[in-house]
């Protein structure tokens, strides 16, 4: 059973698991503080690419499952 789509085998939408944790945060606050907090490394442990939406380009990040089961730690709820 597959909780959060993997890509490319290795990769999870932090989007995907923000929603998926339920956070209050706003989403840009909260990949950027999560990304600080567990001291993860653009093109190691996430990756960004911009998206462009109906509003001004959007960045986006992928995280590595590693960084992803990290992250869910953080928040510290029943989800992770």
């Amino acid at each position: 059973m597959e909780l959060i789509k993997v890509y490319q085998g290795n990769l999870v939408d932090a989007r995907d698991l923000w929603s998926f944790l339920g956070s209050k945060q706003r989403f840009a606050d909260w990949i950027k503080k999560r990304i600080n907090e567990c001291d993860l490394i653009e093109g190691k442990g996430y990756f960004t690419f911009h998206k462009i939406m109906k509003r001004p380009k959007t960045n986006e990040f992928h995280l590595t499952l590693s960084a992803a089961k990290e992250v869910a730690m953080m928040e510290r709820n029943t989800k992770r």
